[in-house]
């Protein structure tokens, strides 16, 4: 057995289906950045396919989402193959024993969310003045929820 550490960023929204017998598998891409360059001096990235099975992949099914950055420690495998274009080509993929959920660009948005509303509120409460869009309300009873 070959345990690895993969970290990058989530590519697309993961995948989540049900094994016949019942498991619940969660599948990703994570694209992770190596130190190595191509030839043309561009980031090299490898892409590596992660399985996260049972209440893992539960869990990471509900709460991953592309773009997220993640840690995945788990048992790797690779297969080569030759490709309709008579290249060799190689994959990685590995079935994940952990996953963290990591600061990435989507972390960052609501960070920057959380921070934009609390700069509105404290506006409000200083000058008194209600932002363009918004109505004032002096009690929770006129809330129209």
């Amino acid at each position: 057995m070959v345990k690895g550490v993969v970290v990058g960023n989530v590519v697309k929204e993961p995948e989540m289906k049900t094994t016949r017998s019942g498991s619940v598998v969660c599948q990703f891409t994570v694209a992770a950045d190596l130190k190595a360059k191509n030839p043309d001096g561009t980031k090299k990235t490898e892409f590596v396919q992660v399985s996260a099975f049972g209440r893992l992949g539960e869990i990471t099914g509900q709460y991953l989402h592309k773009g997220r950055k993640v840690t995945c420690t788990g048992e790797l495998s690779g297969a080569a193959y030759m490709g309709n274009d008579n290249q060799a080509h190689h994959s990685l993929r590995q079935t994940a024993d952990e996953v963290e959920f990591m600061a990435g660009r989507i972390a960052e948005a609501e960070e920057q969310q959380t921070q934009d509303a609390s700069q509105m509120q404290r506006a409000y409460q200083q000058n008194g003045n209600v932002p363009d869009g918004f109505v004032a309300v002096s009690s929770a009873d006129e809330l129209p929820f």
